[in-house]
């Protein structure tokens, strides 16, 4: 899908999985794909790896914050949300300075979709869980000037010209 894009940089978390979607997409492209430490996932600390399952068995106060208010919880020895949104600001910010001009496929995790989203839409903390994207999906912001988002979600194939 993203072949008719015109892909010009390819920018990954350094996650395998986020690594694993990224090389094919700079291949077709005839890209190379650089890492960006800030692209990965929110930090779940003591909880990372574990099932929703075990930590609500094992951690019961502290998953049932995270349930009823996803962006307060902070997790044991990881990051809160604050954390996350920064750094996803800060990593969205720099990619698109150093990328000016070119269409470049940004492969990261939901949290960080998220956070850029609503950095970008100016959804409130307590809004942004309001919707999800699924794995492997585009998301299209055009980010020359103010950003403006175009897709949310897309699985099929990628239009990127204006209607």
């Amino acid at each position: 899908a993203l072949r008719a894009a015109g892909v010009d940089a390819v920018v990954s978390s350094p996650a395998i999985r986020a690594l694993r979607t990224a090389r094919p997409i700079g291949e077709a492209a005839s890209v190379s794909q650089d890492v960006d430490e800030d692209l990965r996932e929110i930090d779940f600390g003591r909880f990372d790896g574990l099932r929703f399952s075990t930590i609500a068995r094992r951690h019961p106060d502290v998953y049932s914050r995270w349930m009823a208010s996803p962006t307060a919880a902070v997790f044991p020895d990881g990051e809160s949300w604050k954390d996350l949104r920064g750094r996803a600001r800060s990593a969205f910010q720099r990619i698109v300075a150093t990328h000016e001009g070119r269409t470049t496929v940004m492969v990261t995790h939901i949290g960080v979709i998220l956070a850029i989203l609503a950095d970008v839409l100016a959804i409130a903390d307590d809004r942004i869980f309001g919707f999800t994207i699924g794995h492997a999906r585009v998301c299209v912001i055009d980010a020359d000037g103010t950003p403006l988002v175009r897709a949310v979600d897309l699985g099929g194939p990628l239009e990127l010209s204006e209607a």
